[in-house]
């Protein structure tokens, strides 16, 4: 034990190494930018692979803490670092190397102007087609008796149900948020009132399903695009003071969305939601032991099942299910279900029966799953 324990410590402060090298290097050659891609990787990536499990092992409990039950990681959780450490390295390596860049340069296609009108119909057209989405599966789910229903008291079963049969249906919705960016990148060019005016529109529609719904999936997008769409419009970029005070906005908000989502189960008015989202401990707790941030102890419970139960896939994991996912279930009864729900099925069969559990792996699980 006294061994292995800084063994996970070097391990975890390898990663960080890895994913901050590159930005230091940045800032030195004053080139740093927090709209760059790899600045949102190295925030979420080090959020799950490197604070997280700098906390796990700082309080030693090296566990997953489910619904019903606490899973054992401690056996896995070096092997995990380890796939975390490959995972990040590769990653690094593959945005820094040059290929990209010198393929863009050589096929860099010709200035044209942009024809804004097609581009507003076809926004439109594709806004229309998120809204039909959406009233077809409300309509599927009695109606929107039961969508009035999430309105006072959060999620409802029968939304749920709704959703998971016509699943396609349902995420068209999220057509919305692009159509939305559209309207505003194209308004805040041409300077139009009636342009922002519709922008507004598409934006109250995705709050309207969002946030009773808890859906941080949709408005991260929505919120964040509009962030930084206003900032590229001006050719400038956030201060570091600016960029903090968004960061503990968005962690409140997301800690309040998570606490709305439940507070059926909890007899908990939205005031009560909203005390339980501002409470310090509850904003720590989100990132250092909630489930927000659970992908270190989630892909160590799935390793402890690759491959001596579940066997390694070669390929089948990503891409049969890249063939197999775009039909509808209700047209194949008989489709295999989705492969981290075979997972969940091994590792928690109660809390997967009882849909009383969603884990996220993150994507390195199917990579080892594979190969």
């Amino acid at each position: 034990h006294e061994y292995v324990k800084p063994t996970k410590d070097a391990k975890v402060v390898a990663i960080g190494i890895t994913l901050l090298a590159p930005l230091v290097r940045r800032v030195k050659a004053r080139q740093f930018d927090p709209f760059e891609p790899y600045v949102l990787f190295v925030a979420a990536y080090g959020v799950m692979f490197v604070v997280r499990p700098a906390a796990m092992l700082a309080t030693d409990s090296l566990v997953h803490v489910g619904p019903l039950r606490t899973l054992d990681v401690s056996p896995t959780f070096t092997e995990m670092l380890v796939v975390a450490l490959l995972g990040a390295v590769a990653f690094v390596v593959g945005y820094t190397l040059p290929v990209g860049r010198t393929l863009a340069q050589r096929h860099h296609p010709r200035q044209r102007a942009v024809d804004t009108r097609r581009l507003l119909v076809l926004a439109g057209l594709l806004a229309g087609v998120g809204v039909a989405a959406f009233v077809a599966v409300v309509a599927s789910a009695d109606g929107f008796r039961t969508f009035a229903a999430i309105f006072r008291s959060g999620r409802s079963p029968d939304v749920g149900e709704a959703a998971e049969t016509y699943r396609y249906l349902w995420m068209s919705y999220l057509f919305l948020i692009p159509a939305a960016m559209v309207f505003l990148a194209v308004a805040l060019r041409k300077r139009s009132g009636a342009l922002i005016a519709a922008f507004v529109c598409l934006a109250v529609l995705v709050l309207l399903r969002g946030i009773p719904l808890g859906h941080r999936m949709a408005l991260l997008p929505l919120l964040g695009g509009i962030f930084v769409l206003v900032y590229i419009h001006r050719s400038a970029r956030p201060s570091l003071r600016t960029l903090v005070a968004v960061a503990a906005v968005a962690l409140f908000a997301s800690a309040f969305l998570s606490a709305l989502r439940g507070r059926e189960a909890r007899d908990e008015t939205i005031a009560e939601s909203i005390v339980r989202a501002s409470s310090p401990s509850r904003l720590a707790d989100s990132i250092l032991t909630g489930p927000d941030s659970e992908m270190a102890a989630t892909l160590a419970a799935a390793l402890s099942v690759i491959p001596e139960t579940l066997p390694h896939t070669y390929g089948a994991t990503i891409f049969r299910d890249l063939a197999l996912r775009p039909i509808p279930r209700p047209l194949w009864h008989g489709k295999p279900q989705l492969p981290r729900n075979e997972l969940k099925s091994v590792l928690w069969p109660t809390e997967h029966a009882t849909r009383t559990i969603n884990p996220e792996f993150s994507a390195l699980l199917y990579f080892y799953w594979d190969f």
